[in-house]
């Protein structure tokens, strides 16, 4: 008996994916467990694996399809078995549309030699181009052929855009000419640089590019987010650098023992992550969104942290981290970050954040302006530890200092009171024993 193939429920947020990659081809042999096909959301990738062993009798979809889950788009099953009814009665499928070619501004016309029989359409030249074929005439043709010239695309004065030959002539003369190597680049779709180096003006290899790579589905989206990020708030970053002994002797104690107790491998970041938590219990205006000219603060703290993976950025949640321990919250972010790199973390987890952070100190970066997660009002960069000349009673010390990066939206947080935030948050790095609780 056949077995269909369904798009997966992804999470109560995700009502469509897109078919990214089939992985399989109609007709072949597959095992219970390989790896069908790819599907995008519109902030990850996820591998849909074959439910059953069998043939793969059909597919109902193609790459770029929009496909509603819980949607049959495959049938496996025994070679010649029907699986007609399988196919959905309704393919609603939004294809990605192609992208529309953006039109020339009509060039300026040009005194040019014209063939005398064809400037006049009368019963000879319509009997001789006729009307109802559009396509090239004769002439043409031949002018083409002769002098190199691409009439792909243009629309001729003759009848039905029937393209004559003082439509070819025209052309040869208001547009560039091109090698013939890269007349075939052209058509294998390079694009033009700009650039004439050629004899006369011909454009040649050297004056073309190599094809773009179209952006992932991912990659779009978040390109969107930030750009419309910068547009429509007011972003403005303050610093500050806070003392790190503490952490690190705390880092160094749990590196020491993690062997020998039942202890979660507590990072920098995990402690940076904590004292932000704990910051913001007592700066909730910190903790909160601006929506439609609203400004929405929470009392639940779902910690928003950057994770770089192959697919690009995406942001796990860890929902309600007040109420988690060090502990916990490592064990939660260790969780989240393996997920989301291995392209398995759910969609609703990569949603409702009220704060978000992240960290590329570990790059040895010192200093960055992280964008806003909008509509969240705030964001912190956690950049790396270095020695900082420090005025003490005994003279002048080189004492290790973590950076951090502050980004606000100014249309909801004016600069004291994200300085008091940025101040509290650095003693309680500095201080980090007495919010930490552990007992090592």
């Amino acid at each position: 008996m056949a077995t269909p193939v369904i798009i997966p429920k992804l999470g109560n947020t995700v009502e469509s994916c897109i078919i990214s990659s089939w992985k399989k081809k109609e007709g072949e042999k597959i095992e219970k467990g390989d790896i069908l096909l790819e599907i995008e959301t519109d902030k990850t990738t996820f591998e849909v694996d074959a439910p059953d062993s069998g043939i793969l009798l059909g597919t109902f979809f193609t790459e770029g399809d929009i496909v509603p889950v819980l949607t049959n788009i495959a049938v496996i099953g025994s070679q010649g078995e029907d699986f007609e009814s399988y196919r959905p009665k309704s393919e609603e499928v939004k294809k990605t549309p192609p992208e529309q070619p953006v039109k020339e501004k009509d060039k300026e016309e040009i005194e040019i030699p014209v063939v005398e029989k064809e400037t006049v359409v009368d019963q000879q030249a319509v009997k001789e181009e006729d009307w109802t074929s559009g396509g090239i005439s004769p002439r043409a043709k031949q002018f083409a052929k002769t002098h190199s010239v691409k009439l792909d695309g243009i629309i001729g004065s003759g009848p039905h855009g029937r393209i004559l030959e003082r439509d070819a002539i025209k052309y040869f003369h208001t547009t560039p000419r091109f090698s013939s190597l890269a007349g075939k680049l052209l058509d294998e779709g390079w694009t033009h640089k700009g650039t004439y180096s050629g004899t006369g003006g011909m454009i040649i290899r050297e004056d073309l590019r190599q094809p773009g790579k179209r952006l992932s589905t991912i990659r779009s989206t978040i390109a969107k987010h930030m750009h419309s990020s910068l547009m429509e708030t007011a972003q403005y970053t303050i610093t500050v650098s806070a003392r790190a002994d503490a952490i690190l002797s705390l880092r160094k104690k749990i590196k020491s023992i993690i062997t020998e107790h039942s202890i979660p491998n507590i990072t920098i970041n995990d402690m940076v992550i904590y004292a932000v938590i704990c910051t913001l219990v007592s700066h909730p205006e910190l903790n909160a969104e601006f929506i439609g000219g609203k400004v929405y603060q929470y009392e639940d703290i779902n910690l928003a942290f950057a994770c770089d993976t192959s697919r690009g950025l995406m942001v796990p949640v860890v929902r309600s981290a007040q109420k988690l321990s060090l502990k916990e919250l490592s064990l939660a972010v260790e969780k989240l970050s393996n997920e989301a790199v291995s392209g398995n973390i759910a969609p609703d987890d990569l949603t409702g954040g009220t704060f978000t952070t992240t960290n590329i100190g570990g790059m040895g970066i010192e200093y960055f302006t992280p964008i806003l997660n909008t509509p969240q009002v705030a964001v912190l960069g956690i950049c790396n530890i270095d020695l900082k000349p420090v005025k003490t009673g005994e003279g002048v010390q080189f004492i290790e200092h973590i950076k951090l990066c502050l980004t606000v939206d100014h249309q909801v947080i004016d600069g004291a009171p994200a300085a008091r935030f940025l101040v509290a948050l650095k003693d309680n790095i500095e201080n980090f024993e007495n919010i930490a609780g552990l007992n090592i």
